[in-house]
């Protein structure tokens, strides 16, 4: 099991070892699509060797694992899609099939299509319980999976601090709220990326530019997001029948509604490690690229 102390060194050695040789190198990113589901679906990919999927989440698009491309390309061929309705591309319908089951099956037909299973997954946030989820359904499309803060907490809401840290964290969504009730889509996601980051009405400006255009560019997501239905039932013990190994990261300076869901799934499922990027919030995968990509490829290292 992952949770032993041999695992914990051995990630921290494979991480060395891709510390003292890494090298960035330019990669040719090519910009592909292919309709799943009835649905086009455009995704990136760049690099060489065996396949490493990467799923964005909320506001976000495949552009968040771009940098990740020169990082990682020389070991892994790098796939990274962007989920239904977001992104910049037009719509072909009024989202009326923006859903976590929708983006479930989207994950499962996406695998199939390109040929991928078995394949390594790297999420974040949202798109920790769209894999969690398909893992349920399909076991057999996955070989390993990274979580950064993977967001589905149906399995610890009668938890002890869980329901105040749940009040806490909703509470920064007054001007998300607000920036909808005045149209302003694009402004309603600069807000969303502040509260889950943990940054005052503001802040956001201290993040690159290129950053907050993926999260502007996605605001038209947000409605439907609010709206969602929760997540397909399901506990702890259903986690517990998940046998791929899996890394679960955890910002040290995250909400701790995040903190509470990562230590709590890492528990549940029975082949996994759990790890603190220290310093990081919710952030990490975007603004913590190079300490992300090196436990990704450690992880990927004793998995091998």
């Amino acid at each position: 099991m992952f949770k032993s102390l041999n695992v914990v060194v051995s990630l921290v050695y494979c991480t060395l070892i891709f510390t003292s040789s890494f090298v960035l190198a330019f990669e040719e990113i090519r910009q592909e699509q292919v309709v799943v589901n009835e649905f086009p679906i455009q995704y990136l990919e760049a690099g060489n060797g065996k396949s490493l999927l990467f799923v964005h989440g909320a506001i976000s698009d495949s552009r968040l694992w771009e940098p990740y491309v020169s990082l990682l390309g020389k070991e892994r061929k790098i796939i990274a899609y962007t989920q239904r309705y977001h992104g910049i591309a037009p719509w072909p319908d009024d989202a009326k099939t923006y859903s976590r089951a929708q983006h479930i099956d989207d994950l499962i037909g996406f695998i199939e299509k390109m040929k991928l299973q078995p394949v390594d997954i790297v999420t974040h946030s949202y798109s920790g319980g769209i894999a969690l989820q398909a893992m349920l359904k399909r076991p057999d499309l996955f070989r390993s999976a990274i979580h950064y803060e993977p967001a589905m907490t149906n399995h610890i809401e009668g938890a002890p601090g869980f329901g105040n840290a749940t009040k806490v964290f909703r509470s920064g969504f007054g001007p998300v709220i607000k920036a909808l009730e005045d149209g302003n889509q694009g402004e309603s996601a600069l807000r969303f990326a502040e509260a889950v980051f943990g940054l005052p009405q503001g802040g956001i400006s201290e993040i690159p530019e290129e950053i907050q255009n993926i999260f502007s560019d996605n605001g038209r997501t947000i409605p439907s997001f609010l709206e969602m239905e929760n997540w397909e039932h399901y506990d702890c013990a259903a986690l517990g029948n998940i046998q791929v190994p899996q890394l679960v990261v955890q910002g040290g300076n995250s909400h701790t509604f995040f903190s509470m869901a990562a230590e709590s799934i890492s528990t549940c499922l029975p082949n996994s490690l759990l790890v603190t990027m220290q310093g990081a919030t919710h952030s990490g995968p975007a603004l913590e690229i190079e300490r992300f990509a090196k436990l990704i490829m450690g992880f990927q290292h004793i998995v091998e």
